[in-house]
């Protein structure tokens, strides 16, 4: 019973978004994430003045593989979203720069970085394959047991 608590518990964390405000202090942030192999990412972003969150604030933006590959880049917007597939397992990295240090103290991003099963449109795959729910749940569990079984294999490579 206990594993299957814990089964559950970790899909949840596996289907789950992970979602990160912070503020800049500095002109240039990085976020890093370590990502799997052949793994679909999707992040959207929105920066805005922390004091006063409806007056948005323009950053570049640079999204580099572990081996400085650039996968995404662009110049002063204030919201927008980065998809790519990844390549091999590494650590990737997001960059936010603004245009200066005082914007920088008073600026806050708000990152919502998926991948794997969180990173898909479920949505438009139940539309186009006429599923209902149930069906697009189980597309969901098996995703992630899917994504369980890489990391296992994974951490299984690390130890050897």
């Amino acid at each position: 019973m206990r594993a299957l608590a814990a089964s559950a518990v970790l899909l949840a964390l596996l289907l789950s978004a992970e979602g990160l405000d912070f503020e800049m202090q500095t002109q240039t942030k990085c976020v890093y994430e370590e990502i799997n192999a052949n793994a679909i990412v999707v992040g959207d972003f929105k920066a805005f003045n922390k004091d006063n969150p409806s007056i948005p604030v323009n950053v570049d933006v640079l999204v580099t593989d572990h081996s400085h590959q650039v996968l995404h880049q662009s110049k002063a917007q204030s919201s927008g979203q980065f998809a790519f597939t990844s390549k091999s397992a590494g650590e990737y990295k997001a960059c936010f720069t603004t245009a200066d240090h005082p914007t920088a103290l008073s600026t806050k991003i708000s990152l919502d970085w998926r991948t794997g099963v969180a990173a898909t449109d479920w949505d438009t795959i139940a539309k186009k394959e006429h599923l209902d729910a149930l069906s697009v749940e189980m597309r969901k569990v098996e995703g992630a047991i899917r994504e369980i079984y890489a990391e296992m294999l994974q951490l299984q490579q690390r130890e050897r």
